[in-house]
Protein backbone atom coordinates (compact mmCIF):
# COMPACT_ATOMS: atom_id res chain seq x y z
CA UNK A 1 0.00 0.00 0.00
CA UNK A 2 1.27 3.09 -0.82
CA UNK A 3 0.84 5.80 1.71
CA UNK A 4 -0.56 9.45 0.39
CA UNK A 5 0.34 12.19 0.99
CA UNK A 6 3.48 12.86 2.75
CA UNK A 7 3.47 14.80 5.63
CA UNK A 8 6.73 16.72 7.11
CA UNK A 9 7.51 16.16 10.72
CA UNK A 10 9.99 17.57 12.87
CA UNK A 11 12.83 15.39 14.02
CA UNK A 12 12.06 13.68 17.64
CA UNK A 13 14.59 12.88 20.23
CA UNK A 14 16.38 9.51 20.25
CA UNK A 15 13.60 7.88 21.66
CA UNK A 16 12.71 5.68 24.90
CA UNK A 17 12.26 2.05 24.33
CA UNK A 18 12.25 -0.68 26.91
CA UNK A 19 14.00 -4.29 25.71
CA UNK A 20 13.03 -6.79 27.91
CA UNK A 21 12.34 -10.26 27.79
CA UNK A 22 8.93 -10.91 26.23
CA UNK A 23 6.52 -10.79 28.66
CA UNK A 24 3.62 -9.74 26.73
CA UNK A 25 2.70 -12.60 24.77
CA UNK A 26 2.05 -12.48 20.97
CA UNK A 27 2.75 -9.28 18.99
CA UNK A 28 -0.22 -7.74 16.91
CA UNK A 29 -0.12 -9.17 13.26
CA UNK A 30 0.36 -6.25 10.89
CA UNK A 31 -0.04 -6.61 6.96
CA UNK A 32 2.97 -5.22 4.75
CA UNK A 33 3.17 -1.47 4.90
CA UNK A 34 5.68 0.46 2.77
CA UNK A 35 6.26 4.06 1.57
CA UNK A 36 7.68 5.24 -1.68
CA UNK A 37 9.94 7.84 -1.71
CA UNK A 38 10.03 9.36 -5.26
CA UNK A 39 12.94 11.36 -6.59
CA UNK A 40 10.77 14.10 -8.15
CA UNK A 41 9.31 14.99 -4.19
CA UNK A 42 12.73 16.24 -3.48
CA UNK A 43 12.41 19.67 -3.97
CA UNK A 44 9.03 20.07 -2.39
CA UNK A 45 10.69 18.67 0.60
CA UNK A 46 13.63 20.53 0.98
CA UNK A 47 11.83 23.44 0.81
CA UNK A 48 10.16 22.48 4.28
CA UNK A 49 12.66 21.24 5.93
CA UNK A 50 15.45 23.58 6.13
CA UNK A 51 16.99 21.65 9.36
CA UNK A 52 17.58 19.16 6.64
CA UNK A 53 19.63 22.12 4.27
CA UNK A 54 22.24 20.18 4.16
CA UNK A 55 21.52 16.46 3.37
CA UNK A 56 18.74 14.82 1.30
CA UNK A 57 16.53 13.54 3.75
CA UNK A 58 12.75 12.29 3.20
CA UNK A 59 10.67 12.44 6.22
CA UNK A 60 7.31 10.14 5.51
CA UNK A 61 4.55 9.99 8.35
CA UNK A 62 2.65 6.56 7.76
CA UNK A 63 -1.13 6.61 7.35
CA UNK A 64 -2.43 6.69 10.77
CA UNK A 65 -4.32 3.47 10.94
CA UNK A 66 -3.35 0.26 12.09
CA UNK A 67 -3.53 -2.82 9.79
CA UNK A 68 -5.35 -6.09 10.68
CA UNK A 69 -5.57 -4.57 14.09
CA UNK A 70 -1.33 -3.69 14.41
CA UNK A 71 -0.89 -0.54 16.66
CA UNK A 72 2.83 -0.69 15.49
CA UNK A 73 3.39 1.87 12.19
CA UNK A 74 6.15 3.39 10.17
CA UNK A 75 6.44 7.05 11.76
CA UNK A 76 9.20 8.47 9.65
CA UNK A 77 11.98 8.01 7.24
CA UNK A 78 15.06 9.37 6.51
CA UNK A 79 17.51 8.63 3.31
CA UNK A 80 21.09 10.24 2.68
CA UNK A 81 21.36 11.19 6.49
CA UNK A 82 24.28 13.32 6.84
CA UNK A 83 24.17 15.76 9.63
CA UNK A 84 20.66 15.04 11.65
CA UNK A 85 21.83 12.08 14.24
CA UNK A 86 24.46 9.55 14.85
CA UNK A 87 24.81 6.66 15.47
CA UNK A 88 26.90 4.52 17.91
CA UNK A 89 30.30 4.96 16.22
CA UNK A 90 29.35 8.63 15.04
CA UNK A 91 27.84 7.73 11.59
CA UNK A 92 25.08 9.39 10.04
CA UNK A 93 23.01 6.39 8.81
CA UNK A 94 19.82 6.19 7.64
CA UNK A 95 17.11 5.77 9.60
CA UNK A 96 13.12 3.79 9.97
CA UNK A 97 10.79 5.76 13.04
CA UNK A 98 8.44 3.11 14.23
CA UNK A 99 5.72 4.46 16.61
CA UNK A 100 3.51 2.09 18.36
CA UNK A 101 0.01 3.85 18.24
CA UNK A 102 -2.33 2.25 20.74
CA UNK A 103 -2.92 1.76 24.66
CA UNK A 104 -0.90 -1.83 24.98
CA UNK A 105 3.30 -2.92 24.27
CA UNK A 106 3.66 -4.28 21.48
CA UNK A 107 6.99 -6.82 21.23
CA UNK A 108 8.42 -7.22 18.43
CA UNK A 109 10.31 -10.28 18.32
CA UNK A 110 9.96 -12.06 14.73
CA UNK A 111 8.99 -8.80 13.03
CA UNK A 112 10.69 -7.48 9.93
CA UNK A 113 11.56 -4.60 7.86
CA UNK A 114 12.94 -4.73 4.31
CA UNK A 115 13.49 -2.62 1.39
CA UNK A 116 12.90 -5.89 -0.63
CA UNK A 117 9.31 -6.35 -2.32
CA UNK A 118 10.28 -10.29 -3.01
CA UNK A 119 11.88 -10.98 0.52
CA UNK A 120 9.57 -9.04 3.07
CA UNK A 121 11.96 -10.88 5.79
CA UNK A 122 15.08 -9.26 4.84
CA UNK A 123 15.65 -8.57 8.58
CA UNK A 124 14.44 -9.56 11.24
CA UNK A 125 14.11 -7.71 15.13
CA UNK A 126 15.79 -9.80 18.05
CA UNK A 127 14.40 -10.90 21.01
CA UNK A 128 13.63 -8.66 23.84
CA UNK A 129 12.30 -5.73 21.67
CA UNK A 130 9.39 -4.19 23.25
CA UNK A 131 8.00 -0.92 22.52
CA UNK A 132 5.74 0.67 25.56
CA UNK A 133 2.27 2.69 24.45
CA UNK A 134 2.79 6.01 22.62
CA UNK A 135 6.73 5.11 22.40
CA UNK A 136 9.07 5.66 18.94
CA UNK A 137 11.67 3.20 18.08
CA UNK A 138 14.56 4.08 15.65
CA UNK A 139 16.23 1.18 13.55
CA UNK A 140 19.31 2.00 11.36
CA UNK A 141 19.14 1.07 8.02
CA UNK A 142 22.99 1.55 8.01
CA UNK A 143 23.78 -2.19 6.59
CA UNK A 144 25.83 -2.91 9.61
CA UNK A 145 23.22 -5.56 10.66
CA UNK A 146 23.24 -5.24 14.27
CA UNK A 147 20.54 -7.32 16.07
CA UNK A 148 21.18 -7.57 19.28
CA UNK A 149 19.00 -9.56 21.80
CA UNK A 150 18.71 -8.89 25.35
CA UNK A 151 18.80 -6.14 27.61
CA UNK A 152 22.27 -5.12 28.04
CA UNK A 153 23.09 -1.78 27.50
CA UNK A 154 25.22 -0.37 24.96
CA UNK A 155 28.66 2.13 25.87
CA UNK A 156 28.20 5.72 25.68
CA UNK A 157 25.95 8.58 26.69
CA UNK A 158 23.69 10.60 24.13
CA UNK A 159 24.76 14.04 23.97
CA UNK A 160 21.76 15.97 22.55
CA UNK A 161 23.13 19.90 21.37
CA UNK A 162 20.25 22.48 21.02
CA UNK A 163 21.72 25.61 18.68
CA UNK A 164 20.45 29.06 18.86
CA UNK A 165 19.24 29.42 21.71
CA UNK A 166 20.22 32.98 23.39
CA UNK A 167 21.10 33.29 27.62
CA UNK A 168 23.32 31.38 29.53
CA UNK A 169 20.90 29.55 32.40
CA UNK A 170 19.35 26.10 32.64
CA UNK A 171 16.00 27.90 32.13
CA UNK A 172 16.87 29.25 28.69
CA UNK A 173 17.31 25.57 27.69
CA UNK A 174 14.60 23.61 29.47
CA UNK A 175 12.41 26.06 28.39
CA UNK A 176 12.89 26.82 24.91
CA UNK A 177 10.27 24.59 22.65
CA UNK A 178 13.38 22.68 21.12
CA UNK A 179 13.68 20.89 24.65
CA UNK A 180 13.87 18.17 24.95
CA UNK A 181 12.28 16.77 21.65
CA UNK A 182 13.75 18.34 18.93
CA UNK A 183 17.94 18.66 19.46
CA UNK A 184 19.83 20.31 16.32
CA UNK A 185 22.64 17.01 16.36
CA UNK A 186 23.21 14.38 18.43
CA UNK A 187 25.89 11.91 18.81
CA UNK A 188 27.51 8.86 21.26
CA UNK A 189 30.04 10.01 23.83
CA UNK A 190 32.41 6.53 24.75
CA UNK A 191 35.67 7.75 26.21
CA UNK A 192 34.97 10.41 28.80
CA UNK A 193 31.99 12.19 30.76
CA UNK A 194 33.07 14.69 28.71
CA UNK A 195 31.91 17.38 25.99
CA UNK A 196 33.78 19.32 23.64
CA UNK A 197 35.15 22.65 24.59
CA UNK A 198 34.86 26.01 22.56
CA UNK A 199 32.39 25.60 19.76
CA UNK A 200 29.77 27.42 19.72
CA UNK A 201 27.63 30.11 21.43
CA UNK A 202 24.06 30.54 22.27
CA UNK A 203 23.41 26.65 22.12
CA UNK A 204 22.47 24.52 25.16
CA UNK A 205 23.37 20.70 25.22
CA UNK A 206 22.52 17.53 27.51
CA UNK A 207 24.65 14.47 28.33
CA UNK A 208 22.66 11.77 29.87
CA UNK A 209 22.53 7.78 29.76
CA UNK A 210 23.40 5.44 32.62
CA UNK A 211 26.50 5.11 34.59
CA UNK A 212 27.21 1.97 36.69
CA UNK A 213 28.69 1.82 40.31
CA UNK A 214 32.19 -0.35 40.46
CA UNK A 215 32.23 -0.57 44.16
CA UNK A 216 29.71 -0.64 47.00
CA UNK A 217 29.83 2.45 49.57
CA UNK A 218 29.09 6.15 49.02
CA UNK A 219 29.87 8.12 46.27
CA UNK A 220 30.83 12.17 45.47
CA UNK A 221 29.99 13.87 42.47
CA UNK A 222 31.02 16.82 40.32
CA UNK A 223 30.02 18.81 37.40
CA UNK A 224 32.25 21.79 35.33
CA UNK A 225 30.81 24.26 33.23
CA UNK A 226 30.56 26.84 31.25
CA UNK A 227 27.85 28.68 31.54
CA UNK A 228 25.88 27.02 33.93
CA UNK A 229 24.93 23.86 34.43
CA UNK A 230 23.10 21.29 36.21
CA UNK A 231 23.81 17.65 37.25
CA UNK A 232 20.87 15.32 38.12
CA UNK A 233 20.91 11.61 39.41
CA UNK A 234 18.17 9.03 40.01
CA UNK A 235 18.39 6.32 42.81
CA UNK A 236 17.98 3.75 40.18
CA UNK A 237 18.05 3.36 35.84
CA UNK A 238 14.53 5.29 35.46
CA UNK A 239 15.07 9.26 34.60
CA UNK A 240 11.66 9.85 36.32
CA UNK A 241 13.92 9.60 39.38
CA UNK A 242 16.45 11.81 38.78
CA UNK A 243 17.07 14.88 40.89
CA UNK A 244 19.51 17.55 41.13
CA UNK A 245 22.83 16.68 43.36
CA UNK A 246 24.87 19.54 41.43
CA UNK A 247 25.29 22.56 39.88
CA UNK A 248 27.56 25.41 38.15
CA UNK A 249 25.07 28.83 39.15
CA UNK A 250 27.94 31.01 37.21
CA UNK A 251 30.50 29.23 34.84
CA UNK A 252 33.68 27.41 35.10
CA UNK A 253 37.04 26.84 32.98
CA UNK A 254 37.68 23.41 31.71
CA UNK A 255 37.61 20.50 34.52
CA UNK A 256 37.75 23.57 37.05
CA UNK A 257 36.02 21.19 40.18
CA UNK A 258 36.02 23.42 43.30
CA UNK A 259 34.81 27.27 42.13
CA UNK A 260 31.82 26.97 43.47
CA UNK A 261 29.88 24.71 46.59
CA UNK A 262 27.37 23.49 44.52
CA UNK A 263 29.57 21.53 42.32
CA UNK A 264 29.93 18.78 44.92
CA UNK A 265 27.31 17.00 45.55
CA UNK A 266 26.79 15.26 48.90
CA UNK A 267 27.88 11.55 49.32
CA UNK A 268 25.43 9.27 47.43
CA UNK A 269 25.19 5.78 48.48
CA UNK A 270 25.85 3.39 45.07
CA UNK A 271 25.57 -0.92 44.37
CA UNK A 272 28.54 -2.51 42.66
CA UNK A 273 26.88 -3.81 39.22
CA UNK A 274 24.16 -1.28 39.38
CA UNK A 275 22.79 1.09 36.69
CA UNK A 276 21.61 4.52 37.67
CA UNK A 277 20.09 7.33 35.22
CA UNK A 278 22.63 10.36 34.98
CA UNK A 279 21.99 13.44 33.24
CA UNK A 280 24.44 16.73 32.85
CA UNK A 281 22.93 19.88 31.15
CA UNK A 282 24.89 23.03 30.07
CA UNK A 283 23.97 26.51 28.39
CA UNK A 284 26.17 28.49 26.73
CA UNK A 285 25.61 31.83 26.61
CA UNK A 286 28.73 33.89 24.71
CA UNK A 287 32.95 32.67 25.23
CA UNK A 288 34.56 29.93 25.83
CA UNK A 289 32.37 26.73 26.63
CA UNK A 290 32.57 23.76 28.48
CA UNK A 291 31.03 20.36 30.02
CA UNK A 292 32.14 17.40 32.10
CA UNK A 293 31.23 15.06 34.91
CA UNK A 294 33.52 13.44 37.80
CA UNK A 295 32.96 11.27 40.81
CA UNK A 296 35.11 9.79 43.74
CA UNK A 297 34.81 6.03 44.09
CA UNK A 298 34.27 4.82 47.85
CA UNK A 299 37.73 3.45 48.09
CA UNK A 300 38.75 7.58 47.44
CA UNK A 301 39.86 7.53 43.72
CA UNK A 302 39.29 10.55 41.76
CA UNK A 303 38.21 9.86 38.38
CA UNK A 304 37.21 13.48 36.44
CA UNK A 305 35.89 13.11 34.43
CA UNK A 306 34.51 10.27 34.62
CA UNK A 307 35.74 7.37 32.21
CA UNK A 308 34.17 5.56 29.34
CA UNK A 309 34.68 2.07 31.21
CA UNK A 310 31.51 3.26 33.91
CA UNK A 311 29.11 4.71 30.76
CA UNK A 312 26.19 3.24 29.03
CA UNK A 313 23.13 3.83 26.83
CA UNK A 314 19.63 2.51 28.37
CA UNK A 315 19.56 -0.20 25.04
CA UNK A 316 21.61 -1.65 22.29
CA UNK A 317 21.13 -0.24 18.74
CA UNK A 318 19.25 -1.87 15.94
CA UNK A 319 20.98 -1.63 12.50
CA UNK A 320 19.59 -3.45 9.40
CA UNK A 321 21.33 -5.15 6.56
CA UNK A 322 20.37 -2.76 3.91
CA UNK A 323 20.43 1.05 3.51
CA UNK A 324 17.55 3.30 1.85
CA UNK A 325 18.11 4.19 -1.56
CA UNK A 326 18.03 8.08 -2.19
CA UNK A 327 16.04 7.98 -5.50
CA UNK A 328 13.01 6.25 -3.87
CA UNK A 329 12.30 2.26 -2.69
CA UNK A 330 9.37 0.50 -0.92
CA UNK A 331 10.30 0.06 3.06
CA UNK A 332 7.95 -2.73 4.34
CA UNK A 333 7.12 -3.65 8.15
CA UNK A 334 5.44 -7.33 8.25
CA UNK A 335 5.08 -9.79 11.09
Amino acid sequence: MLFPPFRFAKLRRFPKVTRIPSPHGSPSRATPLFLILLPESIPAMLSNLSAFLRCLAFLAFAASFSPLGASVVLNEIVASNSATIADENGDFEDWIELYNTGTEPVDLEGWHLSDDPDNHTRWTFPAGVVIAPGDYLVVWASGKDRAPAGSEPAPGLLREVFEGIPGSTIADLIEHPTFPEHPSSTNIVTHLFEAPSNIDDDYGQRMHGLIRAPQTGNYTFWIASDDNGLLLLSPNSSPAGAVEIASVPGWTSSRQWDKYPEQQSATIPLVEGEYYYISALMKEGAGGDNLAVGWRLPNGTLQRPVPGQHLFQPTPYLHTNFRIAADGEPIFLTR
